[in-house]
């Protein structure tokens, strides 16, 4: 499986539509993409955290792939969530 730029992705304040993740180092944040709207950043700027969400459904699942269960409020919670961050 591949892996991302960490989370959080964020958004810019300005008239742009950048979607930035944060570095927690000395290097500031570095820039995931320039979406062409602000529906679309927000909607990347979400995707960790639906990733997130997604996992933990999955990890809780029976199954070859069970890893850990989580409680069903805690990943409606994380979706919830996700969903809000991207707009939808």
């Amino acid at each position: 499986m591949q892996t991302f730029t960490p989370a959080p992705w964020i958004t810019d304040t300005d008239k742009s539509f950048y979607v930035f993740a944060d570095a927690g180092d000395s290097c500031g944040r570095h820039v995931i993409c320039n979406a062409s709207t602000q529906a679309n950043q927000r909607l990347i700027a979400a995707a960790p955290d639906m990733a997130k969400a997604l996992q933990m459904l999955v990890d809780s699942s029976p199954g070859k792939q069970f890893k850990a269960w989580t409680p069903p409020q805690k990943i409606l919670s994380a979706a919830i969530d996700a969903l809000a961050k991207a707009g939808l």
